[in-house]
């Protein structure tokens, strides 16, 4: 949580720390456009495979926005998951029925 309140997503770069490309020359400036557009050049959409109308996941970081492939981030959630034995669902759902039961008890 932050000064103000509120809360910042958990960063996506975390999950993974060899992410970013360390080299200098994957680096290229990009231009925000008319109503905030940005064009990602042909050589990065053809390295990750991001084709019109590919969703991309907007990652608000400390100080700029990473932009993923959504099928990337899928990826590494399951990744992170993977060892995960209960059915996170099944227990919100468990949670939430004995939350219940306590509540009506003491209505």
């Amino acid at each position: 949580m932050t000064g103000d309140g509120t809360t910042r997503p958990r960063r996506l770069t975390d999950l993974n720390p060899g992410c970013h490309y360390p080299k200098m020359s994957d680096t290229n400036v990009l231009s925000v456009g008319r109503k905030g557009r940005v064009v990602i050049p042909v050589d990065i959409r053809r390295r990750l495979g991001i084709d019109e109308g590919s969703e991309l996941v907007a990652v608000l970081e400390q100080d700029g926005v990473l932009l993923l492939p959504r099928e990337a981030v899928k990826r590494r959630l399951r990744g992170m998951f993977a060892g995960v034995k209960v059915s996170m669902a099944d227990e919100l759902i468990r949670d939430r029925r004995a939350a219940a039961v306590e509540e009506s008890a003491h209505q």
